[in-house]
């Protein structure tokens, strides 16, 4: 059926149980809609947790082939993890998951020789030196990759007596060619493999039943080997994406009022000299839920 994919702590977490208002960059770019088609199973023995899955690949929020599967190959997900109590009101949990599959690169049709005019010196008169060809380019077929991720998480969750539950939580992914939701991974059209990798560490704290507070930074790198050219030199690139978040709410159920404050970074501008840089790109959002 469709249903959420077992990487993870965070991707199979239903959204009115995740306190933060978006998911992490990690979880966007990795598992775009965290949902897929497919099978799954889960058990449990004492502390033990275990669950596999075998899933189309292209999850709900693919930037090409959501919810489709253009080819026979399917990725196979796992996660073997520990659910225990170290005191009374002492909860631990850690996991490892771990996901093997297959990418879809699309073929490309031939195209012909393009006559091109730049009028450079901008007098509208067609000159030699203005006029460029662009050569065409073959057929090329459909293709197929290998794409694979490892991950571990971990939290802790302390009952504070009178004030309410403290959870620290972590989760650390290293993949290869699995980005399908902020910058696509494609090894073929690139002509190497993509490695990615990203974390992210919170804190929340219940403040009775009635509010909450919560804080947490998130870090992902879509290429790890990516580099650009600069005059004359090749030189490696930062592409992470970065986002802390303050949030604070107030509950009532069934519903309850959050308000997040954003403060994101990125490599997407440029300086006037065309170096790549963070500009601002933060936000505050204010969201009312209501579950029923």
């Amino acid at each position: 059926g469709l249903f959420r994919i077992p990487f993870g702590r965070e991707v199979p977490e239903r959204d009115p149980d995740r306190f933060f208002l978006e998911r992490t960059n990690l979880s966007h770019a990795l598992f775009p809609g965290s949902i897929d088609l497919g099978a799954r199973m889960e058990t449990a023995w004492g502390p033990l947790r275990f669950a596999a899955a075998i899933m189309n690949g292209n999850p709900t929020g693919d930037v090409f082939l959501p919810g489709q599967d253009p080819i026979a190959a399917k990725d196979a997900i796992g996660r073997l993890g520990v659910d225990t109590k170290l005191a009374d009101s002492v909860r631990f949990e850690l996991g490892f998951s771990v996901v093997s599959g297959t990418g879809f690169h699309a073929n490309t049709p031939s195209t012909k020789d393009v006559l091109v005019w730049r009028d450079a010196n901008e007098n509208g008169i067609v000159e030699p030196s203005e006029i460029q060809v662009i050569a065409g380019t073959a057929a090329s077929p459909a293709q197929t990759f290998d794409r694979f991720a490892l991950g571990s998480d971990v939290r802790l969750t302390a009952a504070i007596p009178v004030v309410g539950d403290l959870t620290l939580a972590g989760e650390l992914v290293w993949a290869k060619n699995l980005d399908r939701g902020l910058e696509p991974a494609d090894p073929v059209a690139l002509g190497r493999d993509v490695r990615e990798s990203g974390f992210y560490l919170s804190a929340t704290q219940e403040l009775t039943r009635f509010a909450m507070l919560g804080v947490r930074y998130d870090r992902y790198n879509p290429d790890l080997d990516g580099s650009e050219q600069r005059g004359v030199a090749l030189v490696p690139r930062d592409s992470s994406y970065s986002t802390f978040a303050l949030a604070a709410a107030l509950r009532y159920r069934p519903g309850r009022l959050i308000l997040e404050y954003d403060i994101n970074g990125n490599a997407l501008g440029r300086t006037a000299s065309g170096v790549p840089t963070t500009l601002a790109d933060n936000q505050l959002a204010l969201r009312g839920e209501v579950v029923f």
